[in-house]
């Protein structure tokens, strides 16, 4: 159905909006009671949308599934899952299929930097092994090649005295992030982990090891030429999404 009003959405005309409506009524009814639930039909670039209704409903959770496009596919249309990640104003999770449901006993990843995004996703990762009594672990992974971060200087080789140092130090970090989250959550499982290498191969073996069913990641508010000179770990994980994927937003 086309509409000859060119302000008229698709979504405008009752026909589509019952078929439509159907269709993901029925694709629910294997999830549960579905009866309970706001359906709402929208047209238009699937990115904004979605990042659009989260602002204006002032949304806490996005919940997405990944999509299959190829590299020709994302070059020429772009990925949503990749905009979403960076425009979406809330935590947004990616679904992996292998990895739907949070089961008891399920271990959760968290990359940890000491920066605030990653402090917002060990806290939602720490509300999610509460309530499904998981093992959190605690990750951060040292860089010994040269870095071109400014805070760390332009050119930065470190030796293996300043490895063994760093990693003493972040372990010591991470404990004080596992006590503080003990205190609001006492029966906290938790394990920490510090290793040398890059983060997205560091992150990605742990997940395999452990077939851990969530990888918690904070979001950098970069911009897209930002990302192409510095690289974006979670850019590259959500290319790859080893399995499902929280990304934590956090308010300056």
């Amino acid at each position: 159905w086309y509409s000859t009003d060119r302000d008229q959405k698709v979504t405008d005309d009752p026909s589509n909006r019952h078929r439509w409506a159907r269709q993901v009524r029925d694709a629910m009814e294997t999830v549960g009671d579905v009866d309970d639930v706001e359906l709402l039909l929208d047209e238009g670039p699937p990115a904004r949308v979605l990042a659009d209704h989260c602002a204006t409903h002032a949304a806490d959770w996005l919940v997405i599934g990944r999509t299959h496009g190829g590299a020709l596919t994302r070059f020429l249309q772009g990925s949503t899952m990749q905009k979403i990640a960076r425009y979406a104003p809330c935590n947004v999770i990616v679904v992996h299929e292998d990895h739907p449901l949070l089961t008891p006993d399920s271990h959760l990843v968290v990359g940890v930097d000491f920066f605030p995004g990653s402090e917002a996703a060990l806290l939602a990762a720490a509300e999610l092994a509460a309530l499904t009594h998981s093992t959190l672990h605690l990750v951060h992974a040292l860089s010994d090649e040269p870095t071109t971060h400014l805070s760390a200087g332009l050119i930065n080789y470190l030796s293996p005295t300043d490895i063994a140092h760093l990693t003493a130090s972040a372990r010591a970090s991470l404990e004080a992030l596992a006590f503080e989250l003990r205190k609001s959550h006492p029966d906290l499982q938790y394990q920490t982990a510090v290793q040398s290498g890059i983060p997205r191969e560091i992150l990605t073996q742990t997940v395999r090891a452990l077939n851990a069913d969530l990888l918690a990641l904070g979001r950098i508010h970069r911009t897209a030429l930002e990302e192409i000179i510095l690289g974006s770990t979670t850019r590259s994980l959500l290319k790859s999404i080893p399995t499902s994927l929280l990304l934590s937003t956090w308010e300056e």
